[in-house]
């Protein structure tokens, strides 16, 4: 199984109907590839990890990149993985507070990002965080 971690930004405001869009088509198409994942967005910037067949997860990397909804689309890692951080979320989401200082800064995208806000090895560790959100999300759903 292949794990992508990508980041991107949108062209244009994105309303909540734009989002809802994006998402009951990922999920759509992600059910039907196998693939599961994670979606963040703040302020115009989407951090997103796809998770699944190795095929089935470039197929789905090569046509978000071609997607003119969003540009500067820019794989971040990737890994082999034996088992999904996302089993039961064919697209999660969430929309991170913009008006929270903690995460003032965190999506600016452009061409330069990767290079200098990602440490080597730190692949691992935004997959630890965005999972974070997914173990919220579920225990919301239980309880």
């Amino acid at each position: 199984m292949k794990r992508v971690l990508y980041i991107s930004s949108a062209v244009g405001e994105m309303t909540e109907a734009d989002i809802a869009d994006i998402l009951a088509a990922s999920r759509r198409n992600n059910r039907d590839a196998e693939v599961t994942g994670m979606l963040l967005h703040l302020d115009g910037g989407f951090l997103q990890i796809l998770e699944g067949p190795e095929a089935e997860v470039e197929e789905t990397y090569a046509r978000i990149a071609a997607d003119p909804r969003h540009c500067h689309v820019t794989p971040l890692w990737s890994e082999t993985a034996s088992v999904r951080a996302f089993p039961d979320w064919t697209m999660g989401f969430e929309r991170v507070p913009e008006n929270d200082p903690r995460w003032d800064g965190a999506f600016r995208v452009d061409a330069n990002a990767p290079a200098e806000h990602l440490a080597p090895g730190a692949g691992a560790e935004i997959v630890a965080l965005m999972r974070s959100f997914y173990d919220c999300a579920s225990k919301r759903r239980f309880a």
